[in-house]
């Protein structure tokens, strides 16, 4: 994706998902207490989005982690991913 060498992070997990171009994209999940601004994705090409969370968010390591992206677009807000999981190891 090439958006790994661009991120500030300097340790984590890569998030991407394929949406709407011009959109809004957040990632949420249950190592953001599910608030759907914490984590904005950018638009790395038209219609795709990607965002990298710092390792130190998704611990403790093992333990399966809860996710879904939020798209807003033309005043329209979905929850996508019908939950997703992922475990975390170091």
């Amino acid at each position: 994706l090439g958006f790994r060498a661009q991120s500030e992070v300097e340790e984590g997990m890569l998030f991407y998902i394929r949406a709407k171009a011009g959109a809004k994209v957040f990632l949420a999940g249950d190592f953001t207490n599910w608030e759907q601004a914490a984590l904005p994705a950018r638009e790395i090409r038209p219609g795709d989005y990607a965002v990298v969370v710092p390792t130190a968010t998704l611990i403790p390591d093992g333990q399966l982690r809860e996710f879904k992206f939020i798209v807003e677009k033309d005043g329209e807000r979905k929850w996508m991913n019908n939950l997703a999981l992922i475990k975390c190891q170091k």
